[in-house]
């Protein structure tokens, strides 16, 4: 039986996601004001689990580390960072953001909902550089940033800013 755990991940690898990020979060958010008719709390009342996707990311043999991101990115990346004992640079226009969150909220506030808001069920993953094909021709995935040896910072515009675990509310207005 093929088990992907969350701690094999190593500087140099590729860290990508399935899916779109800050679907429930904006599902939650369109519920809170009232706007019901925003597809987006279909994503927060019935979500998804990837796990076709997971299995087929195993059979490629081309994953190191694995886990969902059910809450949410940024609590996923400091759990795989703890297992692995490694950091993560996520580059902030790779980003997926779900369809319509961003003209709802705003490009600021949706890039901290698909940071920090859970829900989504996606799968949160690495994989070595020369297995990139391999995992894409097992399920549809966003590159959307790298292993590095520690930390984790958010590239934007070519700067890095260090994230704190529980999500980035400090670094939105630079």
């Amino acid at each position: 039986e093929l088990v992907l755990r969350r701690s094999g991940a190593r500087p140099g690898d590729l860290l990508c996601t399935t899916g779109s990020l800050g679907g429930a979060g904006g599902g939650l958010y369109a519920w809170q004001e009232e706007r019901l008719d925003s597809p987006l709390i279909e994503k927060l009342l019935e979500p998804e689990p990837r796990l076709a996707e997971g299995r087929a990311l195993a059979k490629s043999g081309s994953v190191t580390a694995m886990m969902d991101s059910s809450d949410g990115l940024a609590l996923s990346l400091s759990d795989l960072s703890a297992a692995s004992r490694v950091g993560f640079v996520v580059c902030e226009e790779r980003l997926p953001l779900a369809e319509g969150l961003e003209e709802m909220v705003g490009r600021d506030r949706a890039v901290e909902i698909a940071y920090c808001a859970g829900g989504d069920f996606e799968l949160v993953f690495t994989v070595r550089r020369d297995g990139l094909e391999a995992a894409r021709q097992a399920c549809r995935l966003t590159v959307i940033g790298e292993v590095v040896k520690e930390g984790i910072w958010m590239e934007r515009d070519g700067e890095r800013v260090r994230l704190e675990a529980r999500g980035y509310e400090h670094m939105i207005g630079i």
